[in-house]
């Protein structure tokens, strides 16, 4: 329902002070309790080093909340759509680490990319893959691995990233 911008800026997120952005992340854990958190795959995606710092900062903010959240999910690319977006660098979520596939309803499709087109530093890049591929249709199922988890999980893959905690 909300966001924090840190105002760290795009291509800039991997210079930052670890122990602050790390101290910033617990504190929004500590005020907002979530059950799950995600962010990039560890590995960046695309290499990207933001994305990179990024999941360094949130696995280390994760270990360091006692009581904070119970699962760790990272978003990535799946490797049968990888050879799509034509980016050498691109390094698709392995199979063996998909923990959860979660479809995107037609309402969330059109947040997402009012979110993609309201991100500047993103937009070019978006309409690039607008012309290789139907993005909606490619962005539907999201796939996360679970990186860490404070409790037992399913054993199999999820259309759910809460499917399994308690609520």
């Amino acid at each position: 329902t909300g966001h924090r911008i840190l105002g760290v800026p795009d291509r800039g997120v991997n210079r930052v002070d670890a122990h602050w952005a790390v101290r910033e992340i617990i504190d929004d854990i500590v005020k907002f309790r979530p059950q799950v958190v995600l962010t990039f795959h560890h590995l960046g995606v695309s290499s990207h080093p933001d994305h990179i710092a990024v999941a360094q900062f949130l696995d280390s903010a994760f270990t360091a909340s006692t009581g904070g959240p119970v699962a760790y999910f990272e978003w990535g690319i799946p490797e049968d759509r990888a050879p799509l977006y034509l980016r050498p660098n691109l390094i698709p979520i392995p199979d063996a680490e998909i923990a959860a596939k979660v479809p995107v309803s037609d309402a969330a499709m059109e947040r997402k990319l009012d979110a993609i087109r309201a991100h500047e530093t993103q937009y070019e890049f978006f309409l690039g893959l607008q012309q290789k591929f139907d993005y909606r249709e490619m962005a539907t199922p999201e796939h996360f691995g679970l990186r860490r988890s404070r409790v037992p999980r399913l054993g199999r893959i999820v259309a759910d990233l809460w499917e399994g905690l308690d609520a």
